[in-house]
């Protein structure tokens, strides 16, 4: 998106991401949003997991100092959109697109009954925001029940764990929901490691999670994961250039959310998807 807009119209984009120190430090992100103020960026793209009333406090001081903050990758539909001091929040509906699809592909998928284990991520908006989402797209088929759940903290390994964990009691389940794709690739290994059978269309545990990543789609298309939710991560990207190209550049007011469309992949569709992704990914940064 940055060559495109720079090809059309002659602007020139800086770019440079970092990540905080250890995963999910909110005094590390707030650092790094001070820092880039300093520099006089234009424009940040922050996915946190810091208080709101806390970052807001952040957002409007790199604000004040004439540094547009943006977000992404948060569930917005948790905050009252008229305290946001960000431009915007370039994301998906973390409850109705996220944990919700979730529940209702799960739901068609076993006809409305079957054990289930959940394992999530660290506590705060997004575990948060989809169990309540997957929470309500079940409540219409009393004969599927949560049988089990555990933390696996948003990595493949702790995922596996936390599987491996709640397996041992209840090896007879119909479903795993990993909250991301990374827990639920580790519950997928933590099937096979004890010789259960995965999901082949008919029977088998049924593994999903959710990101749409290439690692997910490479692992439906090896038959190992079943799913995943495609949480719109290339399209949250575009969308917040061409959102500051707007806003910066030509002066424009933007939404204060942006919902980018998310999708179910599987093995039925997940071809024409990675195809899209590895589209909106082929450009090389100039």
């Amino acid at each position: 998106m940055m060559n495109e807009l720079s090809d059309r119209f002659g602007v020139k984009f800086e770019f440079e991401m970092s990540a905080p120190n250890e995963h999910q430090s909110v005094e590390s992100q707030v650092a790094t949003i001070e820092n880039w103020t300093a520099k006089k960026y234009d424009a940040i793209l922050v996915s946190s997991a810091g208080d709101f009333d806390a970052m807001n406090a952040v957002y409007q001081k790199a604000m004040d100092a004439g540094t547009a903050i943006f977000m992404f990758n948060m569930p917005a539909e948790m905050w009252d959109e008229k305290e946001l001091k960000a431009v915007s929040v370039i994301s998906y509906n973390n409850q109705y697109q996220a944990g919700y699809i979730v529940g209702k592909y799960a739901a068609e998928k076993l006809q409305g009954k079957g054990k289930i284990l959940l394992v999530w991520g660290l506590p705060g908006h997004w575990s948060t925001s989809r169990k309540n989402g997957f929470l309500e797209a079940i409540k219409p088929y009393p004969d599927m029940k949560i049988v089990g759940e555990q933390r696996g903290d948003y990595v493949r390994d702790k995922g596996m764990q936390a599987a491996e964990n709640l397996l041992q009691a209840n090896p007879d389940v119909d479903l795993i929901y990993g909250e991301n794709e990374e827990m639920a690739q580790g519950a997928t290994q933590a099937v096979e490691a004890r010789g259960l059978k995965l999901w082949d269309g008919k029977e088998g545990i049924i593994t999903i999670g959710a990101d749409g990543l290439k690692s997910g789609y490479e692992s439906i298309r090896k038959g190992k994961l079943t799913a995943t939710v495609n949480v719109g991560p290339v399209d949250m990207g575009r969308e917040f250039i061409k959102s500051v190209f707007m806003y910066e550049v030509l002066g424009y007011t933007v939404d204060k959310i942006i919902n980018v469309p998310t999708t179910v992949v599987d093995k039925e569709n997940v071809d024409i998807a990675a195809a899209y992704t590895d589209w909106a990914l082929s450009t090389e940064r100039k």
